[in-house]
């Protein structure tokens, strides 16, 4: 009797050490798949940002919003009003599209 009860209290054991070693696999799992998220949103977002700073530095630079004078758009759109003032054609184009 002795002996069955010291195999049971054997197969018991085994069978939690079974089952803690799968737990712990499963876990080391899980966490491997939520590294794995991480880092892919990282590399995913990575060249969205590098695009979005790309685009911004462009945008500045082609519009020159720093000048004291205003943008080059706000210039320009100065430049053809007084253009508009000594000819009839460029008036016309800029009443046409609500500028003068």
């Amino acid at each position: 009797m002795k002996s069955g009860q010291e195999a049971l209290g054997q197969r018991m054991d085994d069978m939690t050490s079974t089952m803690l070693t799968l737990f712990l696999g499963i876990m080391s799992l899980i966490l491997g798949l939520f590294a794995y998220i991480a880092w892919d949103r990282r590399t995913m977002v990575k060249p969205v940002i590098e695009r979005l700073d790309h685009l911004e530095q462009e945008f500045r630079r082609d519009l020159d919003i720093g000048n004291d004078a205003g943008s080059k758009l706000t210039r320009l759109i100065s430049a053809m009003r007084e253009l508009a003032v000594k000819d009839d054609k460029v008036a016309s184009v800029l009443r046409n599209f609500s500028l003068l």
